[in-house]
């Protein structure tokens, strides 16, 4: 019997124990798993040979076992310079299936960019695109970050003068390269997902709130593949099912993401005090979950 099936032998062990005999028994049962696993040195070794740093350079290291979706995994956590990296791991194989890389990463044997006599835009235009440039699994034609900041903003209509970004680097979803870009402009919040071809997978505008009285949110996304059903067919899907005119509807949030390995459609929309919350399949219009409630419940 192979390490991955004894691993699958071992989840339905962790999961009969905590619903038989509590969280006791499933701890001792991971115990056993690890020991059948990579380890947590090794789950970290991998981690920092894929970031292009040693084990001196980085600190905060930290490794862990845990079940994700059925998956037992390893998550590591470290930080290089101001950068946090974090990664899901499978513990069988040590096949990276997630990354996450957030703050500013430059090369300990130069000196630190001085931004002492840059302006804002150019601090926060400089704030983490190096963070990106370490990753040895980026696509090879991949776009650049700067390029990905500059489809966000042409998207958002933001001119780069009024922009502020407040995260902007790689990130893996499920396996999937793509740039996550965050900004502040003209009194808004966006968040964009760009793949590796320069196609805006997701995004969405939240209206920065001034007071407890004062809320808006916009949300909203775009894909250029062919195959998805796209936004107004997922919307009136939603609207048709839940027998609403789209005249009495204010939709909150329109967003292509993936969930468990399929791209949906996340749909909210308002009407009257009521709000609706629609999750619909972007390649056949299925609705997969629906559900509705009192908007102050």
């Amino acid at each position: 019997m192979n390490k991955t099936k004894k691993l699958v032998i071992l989840i339905v062990c962790i999961v009969a124990a905590v619903a038989v005999i509590g969280g006791g028994a499933a701890a001792y049962a991971i115990n056993i798993a690890e020991k059948n696993s990579i380890g947590e040195d090794k789950a970290l070794e991998i981690a920092l040979a894929d970031a292009g740093v040693t084990k001196e350079e980085a600190s905060r290291q930290r490794a862990h076992l845990s079940l994700e979706d059925g998956i037992l995994v390893y998550d590591v956590e470290f930080n290089v310079n101001t950068a946090e990296f974090d990664y899901e791991l499978k513990a069988s194989d040590g096949a990276i299936i997630k990354k996450d890389i957030d703050g500013e990463y430059y090369d300990n044997t130069e000196p630190a960019p001085e931004t002492s006599n840059m302006t804002t835009s150019q601090q926060n235009n400089n704030q983490t695109t190096a963070a990106s440039a370490q990753s040895t699994t980026q696509p090879e034609n991949a776009i650049s970050l700067d390029k990905a900041k500059a489809i966000a903003l042409e998207h958002a209509k933001v001119n780069s003068n009024d922009a502020a970004f407040t995260k902007a680097g790689q990130d893996y979803d499920n396996g999937v390269f793509q740039y996550e870009i965050d900004f502040t402009a003209n009194g808004y919040k966006y968040d964009y997902e760009i793949g590796a071809d320069g196609t805006v997978l997701s995004w969405s505008a939240d209206k920065i709130k001034s007071n407890k009285n004062t809320t808006s949110k916009v949300s909203s996304a775009k894909t250029e593949n062919s195959q998805y059903i796209g936004e107004e067919k997922a919307k009136s899907t939603a609207l048709s099912h839940s027998k609403v005119k789209e005249s009495n509807a204010t939709f909150t949030k329109v967003k292509l993401e993936r969930d468990d390995g399929r791209w949906i459609y996340d749909i909210e929309f308002v009407v009257s005090q009521t709000e609706y919350d629609y999750e619909v399949d972007a390649l056949n219009g299925n609705i997969l979950k629906y559900s509705s409630e009192p908007v102050y419940d």
